[in-house]
């Protein structure tokens, strides 16, 4: 579960997470979901195929997960139904998905809550040319964060791209070496910190924080991976 919008009332309202409430009727196959309040969420459901392109559902709540109601169906443009699909609510009208599988990755973003929906796919695809640069593998193949004004993906390739203006123009942005190579990477972003986390070929994590221009070391080492882990 993303968790974009909570903010700390909502933390204190659910009494440290010692108060939950259970969701969704039977009905839904929910996967994945996020909160922009107590009361308010956003979740999709699991993807079918819709004119040979893996399909999913976005639905909203008002009501803490009570009820239901659909918001838009998206047309991820994958072909392949164990695609791996995320759906990112930055606002109640701010949408983004990313889906990936194999060796290819889609993205698309909408500004009126899932009317309409801009494919970004080819745009991102061109400035990263070949999209596959390395030959990195990770899942999903497609990540997104939003941090200080910037969107950010991290694509199959090698490097991260960013936009300034809710995604109307890119550009291509390199990072630390190690996490170019490494062939399980992570994008995410906390309320206070944008980061890189890679895993090395032996085994070891490295963590790296966006400090305004640069990604940087964390500077507390992070304790070795157990066996097997």
């Amino acid at each position: 579960t993303t968790e974009v919008g909570k903010t700390l009332p909502d933390v204190a309202s659910h009494a440290d997470g010692q108060l939950w409430t259970r969701f969704p009727p039977a009905s839904y196959s929910f996967t994945k979901c996020t909160w922009l309040s107590k009361d308010e969420g956003y979740c999709n459901d699991a993807p079918s195929m819709l004119a040979g392109t893996a399909f999913t559902r976005l639905y909203r709540t008002l009501n803490g997960g009570k009820s239901w109601a659909l918001v838009c169906g998206i047309d991820t443009e994958m072909p392949d139904i164990n695609a791996s699909i995320t759906i990112y609510v930055l606002s109640q009208t701010d949408f983004w998905f990313v889906a990936g599988s194999g060796n290819a990755g889609s993205i698309g973003h909408s500004v009126d809550a899932g009317k309409h929906w801009i494919s970004l796919t080819s745009d991102i695809s061109a400035l990263l040319s070949p999209a596959r640069d390395g030959g990195v593998a990770t899942v999903p193949v497609w990540q997104l964060a939003t941090f200080d004004g910037r969107v950010w993906i991290l694509p199959q390739g090698q490097n991260l791209a960013y936009s300034q203006d809710a995604g109307v123009s890119w550009k291509k942005f390199a990072p630390p070496s190690d996490f170019a190579i490494s062939s399980q990477r992570t994008l995410l972003a906390t309320q206070n910190s944008l980061l890189l986390q890679s895993l090395g070929s032996d085994g070891s994590l490295s963590l790296h924080r966006w400090n305004g221009s640069v990604f940087l070391p964390t500077e507390a080492s992070l304790p070795a991976s157990s066996a097997g882990s």
